[in-house]
């Protein structure tokens, strides 16, 4: 019971904030929306049950002007169920868009702030792609709370709802096996409240497992990186990635610059070094200069020439694979990944 008091408290202490934040009051008024379009949904699903007994009721007796108005009735539930549960799914959609833009916006600014990503590379922190996990966490965080949180509370009104129905209907209809009957009060309720536990046991024995592989998923889809490195000054090249549009696959504190160092084969170790101490064996230099492969052999990592710029394949002949443009890359990549950091010379096109 403790643990579960922890949980609360924490989850309380990560979500709350946002609802009492700038943005809190169109965040309140979106949840609100929200669960009341779900409670909507569940007195439509009362009306549907009601409904089936008068239609089959209708069939039963061949009463034909009964069953015209039920098909009509139906036609009036089934286009408020539709459009309530669109309508739902945009706005809970809506939310989780400026709840994850809060809460990343928060967690990226005391991360990057007073200097955090540095000291936590000096410190040792085992904590592994932090800008990733906080996306990647904040996320799940998000998109778990509002989908089992409004799904959590849609099953508890239904089962509120559905119990009275059923114990109704258990005292209409005894328990009958083979010839003898049983008056059982509310044995439909029960057989449902046996059947759940049932359920939700057998999905926590399977799922449980699960945890880890999830966690392990998060961490293998992390450990991907761009890193540039150039002989310009940071600031020259960011004005050139921003200019060819590709300025945001390459995060600042990340990559290496001429103003790092002067020697351009000191640069790919600056780089790794920023991205987490990325190992050599998973560190591919791509280029398209004789230079470029000789600062890829100075930190003893692979290189990828590709000959689209001022030198020929010939001239680029020393890179441990050379392709004709950008295009070929991918398969050159797929096979250096299979390869476990072996190198094999190959020509690409």
């Amino acid at each position: 019971m403790a643990g579960f008091r922890n949980s609360a408290r924490e989850f309380a202490r990560i979500a709350v904030p946002y609802f009492r934040s700038e943005d809190g009051r169109a965040g309140r008024i979106l949840l609100v929306t929200v669960i009341g379009l779900q409670l909507f949904q569940v007195w439509l699903n009362v009306r549907f049950n009601a409904w089936y007994k008068a239609f089959y009721d209708a069939l039963q007796n061949k009463d034909w002007d009964i069953f015209i108005w039920q098909l009509g009735v139906f036609s009036v539930l089934a286009a408020a169920y539709i459009v309530s549960a669109v309508y739902q799914l945009y706005l809970q959609q809506w939310l989780q868009i400026r709840w994850r833009r809060w809460l990343t916006t928060k967690y990226l600014g005391r991360w990057l702030g007073d200097g955090t990503h540095y000291r936590m590379r000096l410190k040792g922190d085992s904590a592994d792609n932090p800008d990733q996990r906080i996306a990647d966490d904040v996320r799940l965080f998000v998109n778990s709370t509002l989908d089992i949180g409004i799904a959590l509370l849609g099953s508890i009104v239904t089962l509120v709802s559905f119990v009275v129905i059923l114990w109704g209907l258990s005292s209409s209809f005894p328990l009958v096996i083979g010839s003898q009957s049983f008056n059982i009060p509310g044995y439909l309720v029960w057989a449902a409240l046996i059947y759940a536990i049932l359920g939700t046991w057998v999905t926590h024995l399977v799922g449980r497992p699960l945890i880890k592989l999830n966690f392990d998923q998060q961490r293998y889809e992390a450990d991907f990186r761009f890193s540039l490195v150039t002989g310009n000054f940071e600031r020259i090249a960011r004005l050139k990635l921003a200019r060819a549009g590709i300025g945001d696959w390459f995060p600042e504190g990340q990559g290496a610059f001429g103003s790092d160092a002067e020697d351009r084969e000191r640069l790919p170790p600056i780089a790794r070094a920023r991205a987490g101490d990325w190992p050599r064996e998973r560190t591919v230099v791509i280029g398209d200069t004789p230079r470029d492969i000789a600062c890829a052999r100075a930190d003893d990592v692979r290189v990828v020439a590709v000959a689209t710029g001022l030198f020929a394949v010939e001239a680029l002949a020393d890179a441990d694979a050379v392709v004709d443009d950008a295009r070929a890359l991918l398969p050159v990549l797929e096979d250096f990944a299979s390869t476990s950091g072996s190198t094999r010379r190959r020509r690409g096109g």
